[in-house]
């Protein structure tokens, strides 16, 4: 039975518990206004009371003679649980984390429609999670949660985005290593390729597919699943603060924003690290970053005490003939032709600085998306990897789940976000053929504009590909895939790339992709594409409803 303490490790391990008046709300963790957005795509379910009543944890057993003889108080077990229902739909979500911890009745009555919708914002400690030495080992397992609660989640999601504030400052990982000599200290490259350990954990607990397996095999009453992975591998607005401000990020189940303001201004979509978040934006901030940086690998040289390690820079700072403000740390190496080219301007934001003391450019942003440096190109590397760590096991498990019968309630499958190269993940028969009960498809997808490569001799290399390479992929997912299932039988369809929504003058009526009516794009365009190419064209038999989104299309 859920209790004071399960529910605040609940909230440690990091899941974005929902709850309000209709059961597509996905509201953050300090999200006030429960109010529901009345345009929502998808049908509200019926009430919690009348879904799974087994599921629901047993209230309190209280003999009428005990109550009347004790003095006035709450009236145990005759408040029915409709009144619950009707006074949740008008308190906050705060509120309703107070009501579950009135007693053991507010809690079983609370609980199911609290847990209703659960967006699990994916981490290392996932599965398995130690709590801090003092507390109590109850419930430090991240899969009893999973067992315990797993009946109440009706709709359920992943999620794992990439952060540009934090791509900007990448956690700090040391590229060289000092080498000290006799003629002072120099800087060499490692002999292995190190990882970030918070993204090395992820992709690590991603791998766990028998785990992933068993938490989702908990989610007995589930209607709808979803995903909402973000690569950052799409458009990045980096020096855009007014556009990354004013992102409109997609909601997973189609309602209002399960994220707040507040999050997305001081909180990470993926904890992979911790940047001075104070000094954003600054060439103060970038001092710091490499005098931290150097400190590390002087350190990790043998170098021991503040005044030895503040000799040890000095001398490999005299040694490249550089300053701490001045020194590639980075290994950035600026390029040319960015896709939303900067305006000159004598303010220092939205131009480039040339440093003829040092020869090299010194950008005011840390994060410029067509001059990325060796930590974030690294980064997004890891970042992939582990989006596609993650992805394939979750469909794994739908598709093993689904063959054994789990997933008798599930109706519709949510893709609020995922990158164009993953789509070739979803291309498993297993997969659509193990959850027979599928009815519809939501599937929103990012277009890619660059890939992270390892050359042979261990060298990144951050190429850009086209966007248009997207609608080929998606085109094989809806065309050989989804439009064969005849129980699929609603399709929706949408680019996240570009057009009339889009933020920012980079991106706003611009970059807009075609329709995957073709698995080449330039049938589109062409004169009689569609009377020459109608034997390749997309080919839904099964499909009563097809909504598509931001798109261009030939009438």
């Amino acid at each position: 039975m859920p209790s004071r303490q399960q529910a605040a490790t609940f909230r440690d391990r990091g899941l974005t518990m929902t709850g309000g008046p209709y059961p597509l709300n996905d509201f953050a963790a300090d999200i006030s206004d429960p109010d529901p957005d009345p345009n929502s795509r998808l049908e509200p379910d019926k009430d919690a009371a009348t879904q799974a009543p087994e599921a629901w944890p047993m209230c309190p057993a209280v003999s009428s003679e005990n109550s009347a003889s004790k003095a006035p108080g709450w009236p145990m077990i005759k408040i029915p649980t409709e009144i619950f229902e009707l006074i949740i739909r008008h308190v906050s979500r705060p509120d309703i984390q107070a009501l579950r911890l009135v007693c053991r009745e507010f809690d079983c009555k609370v609980s199911p429609r609290y847990f209703r919708n659960v967006v699990v914002p994916f981490k290392a400690e996932l599965y398995s999670y130690s709590p801090p030495p003092g507390q109590s080992q109850l419930f430090s397992s991240g899969m009893r949660i999973f067992q315990s609660f797993g009946p109440c989640i009706r709709h359920f999601a992943l999620s794992l985005e990439v952060d540009e504030d934090l791509l900007a400052f990448p956690p700090l990982k040391t590229t060289h290593q000092a080498v000290p000599s006799f003629w002072g200290v120099y800087r060499w490259p490692h002999p292995n390729y190190r990882r970030y350990q918070d993204l090395e954990g992820i992709e690590t607990t991603a791998d766990e597919t028998d785990s992933m397996r068993k938490a989702l095999r908990c989610l007995k009453n589930v209607t709808n699943v979803g995903l909402c992975c973000d690569a950052g591998l799409g458009f990045l607005f980096g020096p855009d603060k007014v556009a990354r401000e004013a992102t409109a990020q997609q909601p997973v189940f189609a309602t209002r924003d399960w994220r707040s303001k507040a999050d997305a201004a001081d909180g990470p979509a993926v904890a992979v690290g911790h940047g001075p978040r104070l000094l954003r934006g600054t060439r103060e901030c970038a001092t710091l970053v490499n005098r931290r940086t150097l400190a590390m690998m002087v350190l990790d040289a043998g170098y021991h005490g503040a005044q030895e390690v503040e000799e040890a820079i000095r001398l490999l700072l005299a040694l490249e003939g550089t300053t701490l403000s001045a020194i590639d740390i980075d290994g950035r190496s600026p390029r040319h032709g960015h896709i939303c080219e900067l305006e000159d301007s004598d303010d220092d934001e939205g131009s480039l600085s040339y440093d003829s003391t040092t020869s090299r450019f010194s950008p005011p942003h840390p994060l410029i998306p067509n001059s990325l440096t060796v930590a974030q190109m690294e980064m997004l590397l890891e970042l992939e990897w582990a989006h596609r760590a993650m992805i394939q096991s979750y469909v794994i498990a739908l598709a093993d789940n689904g063959s054994d019968g789990c997933f008798a309630n599930l109706t519709t499958l949510t893709l609020a976000k995922i990158s164009s190269r993953h789509l070739q993940i979803l291309c498993r028969d297993e997969l659509w053929d193990g959850i027979p009960s599928l009815r519809h498809i939501f599937l929103a997808v990012i277009a890619d504009w660059r890939t992270i490569t390892v050359s042979t001799a261990d060298v990144l290399q951050d190429l850009t590909v086209s966007p248009s390479d997207a609608v080929g992929k998606a085109f094989r997912l809806l065309n050989g895939y989804i439009g064969k299932r005849s129980n699929i039988e609603s399709i929706h369809f949408e680019w996240i790339c570009g057009g009339e929504l889009a933020p920012g003058l980079c991106l706003r009526n611009m970059y807009i992709l075609p329709g995957p009516f073709f698995e080449k794009p330039d049938y589109m365009s062409e004169c009689k594409g569609l009377v020459r190419h109608t034997e390749e064209l997309l080919h839904l038999p099964h499909a009563r409803h097809l909504s598509l989104k931001n798109f261009a299309g030939k009438a």
